[in-house]
């Protein structure tokens, strides 16, 4: 089967977003499990999916974690 998009596990680690590629959301699932469980520190995650052909990925990767990173309120 071929994956038509790519999964960005993007996460704010120290004041700051950084995203890693996957090919899966699940081998993203996996990674963030292995790699962020044991962290004392408050981490935020998200999990972008942007199509493996678009020629402006980095720049639509940016505007949708800056509109999930926006519209983020305290909920209780």
């Amino acid at each position: 089967m071929f994956n038509l998009t790519d999964v960005y596990l993007c996460y704010k680690k120290r004041g700051r977003y950084n995203c890693k590629r996957f090919d899966d959301f699940v081998k993203a699932d996996k990674y963030l499990h292995e790699n962020f469980t044991n962290l004392t520190d408050e981490l935020s995650t998200t999990m972008i999916p942007v199509c493996k052909f678009n020629p402006f990925k980095e720049k639509v990767l940016r505007y949708k974690l800056s509109k999930v990173i926006c519209n983020i309120e305290k909920i209780d």
